[in-house]
């Protein structure tokens, strides 16, 4: 439902206030970490109270130095369910961490992690949190060097994904090109769920623009999608 009155907090002035951040703060909050330069690291030590903060409704990690070892960190966190508890890489994007029953989830449902370096390599986690999240309901990654590679990571996760709450998702600004639009379009037709979709300003030709009209000439009426996005005008 709709946010009332979200207690925002936002440190973009001073990095040091990062460590020990996100506790006891309200419900719904909305936590702006943009603009601060934030390495992996760092990053780190700011998610690892994710995993005892239910309260956090939207996560802003706009314009930093996020990679993909800290694309993996958000994934760790948010997913919360790693059995044996070690922090290690996965870059395994197609296996299937099985959930611990009764383990509680994060209730974040909006993550915007766009202007940062999170490349192919990160987009894995993109997909295996779409895949395996309960409770996320939107992803921004535009701006982050994603291409084909990392387009056909995210697509495996809107394919293969039981979250029916994952509604939105942009990667405008990217390196998306044929092959990567070829599997999103794919997973299109398979996600019954996602209603927006934002591919602005990447790498569509009209080789693109021909699946993308095929994929609307037979939309299937089951299918939620009701924002397309793929024109090359205006900012992303």
């Amino acid at each position: 439902g709709p946010l009332m009155d979200p207690f925002n907090i936002n440190f973009e002035a001073d990095r040091n206030l990062l460590k020990g951040l996100l506790t006891n703060i309200p419900v719904n909050s909305i936590v702006y970490l943009n603009n601060l330069e934030l390495s992996d690291n760092l990053l780190y030590s700011v998610l690892h109270n994710l995993e005892t903060n239910k309260h956090i409704y939207e996560l802003c990690l706009r314009n930093n130095n996020i990679t993909f070892v800290g694309m993996f960190f958000i994934y760790f966190h948010i997913k919360r369910y790693i059995e044996d508890g070690n922090t290690r890489i996965d870059n395994i994007c197609d296996s299937l961490i099985k959930p611990v029953e009764n383990r509680q989830y994060t209730s974040l449902k909006i993550l915007d992690v766009s202007h940062n370096k999170i490349g192919d390599d990160g987009a894995c986690y993109i997909g295996k949190l779409i895949r395996e999240s309960v409770n996320l309901q939107k992803i921004f990654a535009g701006h982050n060097n994603i291409g084909d590679e990392g387009a056909k990571k995210i697509a495996s996760g809107l394919i293969l994904t039981r979250n029916t709450n994952f509604i939105a998702l942009k990667l405008n600004n990217n390196n998306i090109s044929y092959k990567g639009c070829n599997n999103i379009v794919v997973a299109l037709s398979k996600n019954k769920h996602l209603k927006m979709l934002d591919l602005t300003h990447n790498n569509l030709d009209y080789n693109c623009y021909e699946i993308i009209l095929q994929f609307l000439s037979s939309f299937d009426c089951s299918n939620m999608l009701t924002n397309l996005s793929i024109t090359n005008d205006g900012s992303g």
